[in-house]
């Protein structure tokens, strides 16, 4: 069967230690392939769409310079970000056949991606999602140069490839300013997007999220399963409510792994992947306890040792 489309991830370094929950999502997603070039030989379970290269940083460098007239500056694996938008260019002899190339990080975990790629719909639509961390082009000349084009108050490309910093050009500061800029028509998968600040104790949706996820939600728990993703809450008036999203993004966000890594169903919870088990009302409470309120009890209490320590310490220097 012809796949439609393609996630091009290179990874440099120690893949997570959640990384086969992240292929096992995959596996549930035969409408696309994975294509991950990376240096972790780590003996894990490779289903057969996704696609591993191995490779060193060095190898992606020379490939990446292929690509440019210029010398890029490509100091740092971090750096691939910005070279995201490139990689229908960079990794052209790798996506041909497919309908759309995209980009993707390892901290998502799938839904069911056919709900929404499925869709005849999609024939109208040049890019999927507008994310670093997940993002679809057509494969078509227009929008594998799309990066290159030239808009007066943003970084042109040559400039940024060039610069040894960061600017998040595959985002805000540079695609999502030329798809507008063109009037390039796009469609946003569904999407539950984890707010990494408060690490462990809270599942916190981003502004990303408004469109489709009720900020008023609390004991958020969601669901890995054959049917895809589902997010739990209980609402503002102590309803429980269930949605169904594209994908989670754990945003780097720590997690602990309490189940059978083949596993083909969980829940996750703030700090936790856990076994399955049915959600309600009581357990919503149960598994989401006040984990923001006991951070700030424990941070409050550290605080005010160390303002006791000090003002101690102060103390006794006035009367040495």
């Amino acid at each position: 069967m012809r796949k439609k489309f393609a996630f091009i991830l290179p990874y440099i370094g120690k893949l997570p230690s959640w990384f086969q929950l992240w292929l096992h999502s995959c596996a549930r997603n035969p409408i696309a392939d994975w294509l991950l070039f990376t240096d972790d030989h780590s003996s894990l379970e490779y289903p057969e769409n996704v696609k591993v290269h191995y490779c060193s940083f060095e190898d992606l460098k020379v490939l990446f310079q292929k690509s440019f007239p210029f010398t890029i500056n490509l100091e740092h694996p971090y750096r691939f970000c910005d070279f995201k938008p490139s990689f229908g260019l960079i990794f052209k002899d790798f996506i041909a056949g497919y309908d759309f190339w995209g980009h993707c990080d390892p901290d998502l975990l799938w839904g069911d991606l056919k709900k929404w790629l499925n869709n005849p719909a999609m024939d109208n639509y040049d890019r999927i999602s507008h994310w670093g961390h997940c993002s679809l082009y057509r494969n078509s000349q227009e929008m594998n140069n799309l990066f290159k084009t030239k808009i007066e108050g943003i970084a042109f490309y040559k400039d940024v490839y060039s610069e040894n910093r960061h600017i998040a050009f595959d985002e805000e500061y540079g695609m999502n300013i030329m798809t507008r800029e063109k009037g390039i028509k796009e469609f946003i998968l569904p999407f539950f997007d984890v707010k990494p600040a408060i690490q462990s104790f809270s599942f916190t949706p981003t502004f990303v999220s408004e469109p489709f996820f009720p900020q008023s939600w609390s004991h958020i728990v969601s669901k890995v399963s054959d049917e895809g993703v589902a997010v739990f809450g209980i609402n503002s008036h102590g309803l429980l409510m269930e949605k169904q999203f594209a994908y989670i993004h754990l945003q780097k966000r720590k997690m602990k792994i309490k189940v059978d890594m083949n596993e083909n169903e969980y829940l996750i919870v703030p700090n936790s992947f856990i076994p399955i088990q049915k959600v309600d009302l009581l357990t919503l409470k149960k598994l989401t306890p006040n984990f923001y309120g006991d951070f700030v009890k424990r941070k409050a209490l550290v605080w005010n040792s160390r303002v006791r320590f000090l003002r101690n310490a102060l103390f006794s220097k006035e009367y040495e």
